[in-house]
């Protein structure tokens, strides 16, 4: 569904050309495919854009070690339009690797990330910089705002063409404040609002079926973490703040994806520690439930669990894709390595329909589309893949 929060673990971008297609014929959903004169790609979210196609985010690198801003434009027939051809370079933040975040809407993409260029003393400088492009991948407008210390997470086109992000203050001394920021069409100013609770790190934001906001992170963060838990907060359409929610399942939860309902609730994703955890919050901020037990961990070992992305069907199930590591140790050295990456589905109650494995491809992101599949999106070895399934979770290659 484009309405779909979505922030990408990319930083910094320093002004997108873009290009014509891969070396292939495009994406086949189940297939992977290389980008001329890259070494490796990979996607990191993907949306359903309202006037139709989708939208890929992702990272590359271009020999020369320096990740760049990847992102392709698909019809609904899954053919590319549209490339960035990485011939701009960005870094990633000592702080936080998370902060590129981009929306879809009406054809058009906003992106926010940290520019970080060098100062002449070789100490690198970090401001806030939005950039739009249209439908075709013209730069509309790309504004650096001067805001070192303002992380974004997520990137809104808001109804009225406003644009909004969820960020934090990452200034040293304080805790980190999360933000909301609100930019004027062509992003020429920025209005910056400062969220409840303290110590609150948003994550990912969406736009909600009644033209407000939701932001989705994490709370109790000081500026070294020590206990975290799922914080939402929910905006109304003029900003001004309606309610937050804290949900605390053992004081070591991470949020990391937030998708609305066809009926207005709110699902969250992301682990606690011990395995996956999903919370659902009513539109007025009241628990529906909360499931700490899917895809219990029984076996030898330590493991290593994730959920990376979530979204919900017009139907009310519930998609996401994850990743499971499991490492089964002699003394002190490990003696077996097994990987899970699938991606699976739940119900409305939060009860398993049905988990795919797709064997090497990690996936990162995941939509459910219009017409009653699901896609998603990640990499195999040093290729970008696109996997479709249908609502059985059978694999359409």
């Amino acid at each position: 569904m484009w309405r779909k929060a979505v922030s990408v673990a990319l930083i910094t971008m320093m002004g997108i050309t873009f290009t014509g297609c891969p070396q292939n014929s495009g994406p086949t959903p189940g297939q992977s495919y290389h980008f001329p004169s890259v070494n490796w790609q990979r996607g990191h979210r993907i949306e359903e854009m309202s006037g139709g196609g989708f939208f890929i985010a992702g990272d590359a690198s271009y020999g020369d070690s320096v990740p760049r801003v990847l992102g392709v434009k698909l019809d609904a027939d899954r053919s590319v339009i549209w490339a960035s051809d990485g011939t701009a370079p960005f870094t990633r933040s000592v702080y936080d690797i998370s902060g590129l975040a981009f929306s879809a809407c009406d054809g058009s993409v906003t992106m926010a990330g940290l520019d970080m260029p060098m100062t002449n003393s070789g100490t690198p400088v970090s401001h806030l910089r939005i950039m739009q492009v249209n439908e075709t991948g013209d730069v509309l407008w790309d504004n650096t705002y001067g805001e070192q210390s303002f992380v974004p997470r997520a990137a809104l086109e808001l109804t009225d063409g406003q644009v909004a992000i969820a960020a934090y203050n990452n200034s040293w001394g304080v805790n980190r404040a999360g933000l909301y920021l609100r930019l004027p069409k062509d992003g020429s100013s920025v209005e910056v609002h400062e969220l409840s609770p303290e110590s609150f790190w948003p994550v990912t934001s969406i736009i909600c079926s009644d033209g407000g906001v939701a932001v989705a992170g994490l709370g109790g963060i000081p500026n070294v973490s020590t206990s975290t838990e799922f914080v939402v907060v929910k905006l109304a359409a003029d900003g001004i703040e309606q309610w937050q929610k804290i949900v605390d399942i053992n004081g070591n939860d991470d949020v990391t994806s937030l998708a609305e309902a066809p009926n207005g609730d709110f699902v969250l994703a992301g682990t606690h520690g011990e395995g996956l955890s999903f919370v659902r919050i009513s539109p007025d901020g009241e628990v529906v439930w909360v499931r700490d037990d899917i895809f219990p961990d029984t076996g030898p070992g330590t493991v290593s669990t994730d959920v990376w992305d979530v979204d919900v069907s017009d139907t009310g199930d519930i998609v996401f894709v994850g990743h499971t590591e499991r490492w089964v140790y002699l003394t002190l050295w490990p003696i077996s390595v097994t990987y899970s990456n699938y991606i699976a589905l739940l119900d409305g109650n939060g009860d398993v329909r049905w988990k795919t494995t797709v064997g090497d491809a990690r996936l990162y992101g995941v939509t459910a589309t219009a017409e009653g599949t699901f896609m998603a999106t990640g990499n195999v070895g040093t290729d970008l893949v696109l996997i479709e399934v249908d609502s059985e979770g059978n694999v359409l290659n």
